[in-house]
């Protein structure tokens, strides 16, 4: 339909003629023909992400599911590891764009640096352990990515300030400990008997 108006074919019965006239005007200028190129070329790109059309939050889920198949626990599963997943193709391993090639280098270089110490007394680096919560591996995350865009942060979109927001509550206390069942029985005698004594 619009196409149709847009190739300049007669002007359909259901729209009156001054606002078919402003229409094709609207087609005809600068910015709406540059809109219309991009949007066309967009179209005709290969999509970029090897992930699908699917939220980051699932592929998250899939990759924990994949690591305990593997016998890792899910919590092993980083927003690296969602970023590598979905910003690589699957054939050969290459990177989708310039771009994610850049932030996998960043992060692996800040990773490095991560596990090695300067000793001061030999002057020389050791290797020292790897950030392993998996808090301190997504904070080197973000830290390397570096802002968010649109309240989304690069190669893990909402991921990312779903993060921070946990990052700003502390853990949930464990719940009560539950008392032995021989206190719960006996409790239970002592309502029992108090009750069976308010009826008589």
């Amino acid at each position: 339909m619009i196409h149709d108006l847009k190739m300049g074919h007669t002007r359909p019965n259901w729209i009156r003629q001054e606002y078919y006239e402003d229409l094709l005007g609207m087609m005809d200028t600068p910015a709406y023909k540059g809109k219309s190129e991009k949007a066309k070329a967009n179209r005709q790109a290969a999509g970029l992400h090897t992930g699908g059309s699917r939220p980051h939050a699932a592929t998250l889920a899939d990759l924990a599911q994949r690591a305990v198949k593997e016998g890792r626990a899910p919590e092993s599963v980083t927003m690296y590891d969602v970023f590598q997943y979905t910003h690589k193709r699957w054939k050969d391993g290459s990177f989708i764009d310039e771009r994610a090639k850049e932030t996998d280098a960043a992060y692996c270089e800040a990773l490095s640096r991560a596990q090695l110490t300067d000793t001061e007394d030999f002057g020389k680096t050791t290797p020292a352990r790897t950030p392993s919560s998996l808090a301190a591996r997504n904070d080197l995350f973000v830290d390397t990515v570096g802002s968010f865009k649109k309240g989304l942060l690069y190669g893990v979109g909402f991921l990312g300030p779903l993060h921070m927001a946990m990052q700003r509550f502390p853990p949930t206390p464990p719940p009560p400990v539950a008392p032995a069942d021989d206190d719960v029985r006996s409790q239970l005698t002592q309502l029992h008997e108090a009750v069976s004594s308010l009826r008589d």
